[in-house]
């Protein structure tokens, strides 16, 4: 129920004695912090004992992350073949983990440019480019938005959108619909979707760019992928089931 609580449960993980990092902030440091006290866990934290120098995304796409440990002289410049800058401490991260396996910087280096993550601001190709993501939360939604205009900032962008009940879709709409120039709305496999037709009265509200509801994914994305034609760009957002579902339907990058 709250963040400290959480927290705690995820702290469950350290072991005694065993070197541990987070990113964590705020509340949920102060309990990691007292746990990995207690357990004689040697602590580092994304930001003080290892900083994110710089972070950015660009057209490839591609995700620069620039890291000083403590007491590093320079700082040392990773380079992912993803798109996304809210990537940054998750590859903070993973370096540091490596790196306590015995892993070098060139082999991480190599590592991070093969790097995928399906269903996470993923490009899956094609003539229109289509590219499937699952931010179904405001936080998710605004890196989301973030990460395609840095990396196809000149893309004309048809949203195809979906939902399940529960969630925050207004501030969701409200961080994805001024990328949209246009916006489809379906429906999700599962007694827990928001029908198109809701979702699409609910995006009316959000935005002037026409919106359409089609409650079959497949007949939807046909749709979309028409009305991006072949220099757009279809963005399958608002739902990880929606994500799956448009990767099975599209090909590889």
């Amino acid at each position: 129920p709250t963040i400290r609580v959480i927290a705690a449960e995820m702290a469950g993980v350290l072991k005694r004695g065993v070197p541990t990092a987070t990113s964590a902030e705020d509340a949920a440091l102060d309990v990691i912090e007292a746990r990995a006290h207690a357990l004689a866990c040697p602590l580092t934290v994304i930001g003080r004992e290892l900083l994110i120098e710089e972070a950015t995304s660009t057209p490839g796409p591609k995700t620069t992350v620039t890291l000083r440990r403590d007491g590093d002289a320079a700082a040392t410049p990773f380079e992912m073949g993803i798109a996304g800058a809210h990537h940054a401490e998750n590859l903070a991260l993973a370096v540091w983990g490596a790196e306590r396996l015995g892993v070098g910087d060139e082999a991480i280096r190599e590592a991070m440019l093969g790097l995928a993550l399906p269903g996470i601001v993923e490009p899956r190709g094609g003539r229109p480019l289509v590219v499937v993501d699952g931010a179904h939360t405001e936080a998710s939604a605004r890196a989301t938005r973030e990460a395609l205009d840095a990396c196809w900032p000149e893309r004309e962008t048809v949203l195809l959108l979906a939902s399940l009940e529960g969630k925050n879709r207004d501030a969701v709409l409200q961080q994805l619909l001024p990328r949209a120039a246009s916006v489809v709305t379906t429906g999700l496999p599962t007694p827990r979707t928001v029908e198109a037709a809701t979702l699409a009265a609910e995006a009316r509200a959000w935005t002037e760019a026409d919106v359409t509801a089609i409650p079959s994914i497949p007949e939807a994305l046909a749709e979309a992928r028409r009305r991006a034609g072949t220099d757009g760009m279809v963005v399958a957002t608002g739902s990880v089931r929606l994500a799956g579902a448009v990767r099975s339907l599209t090909p590889n990058a």
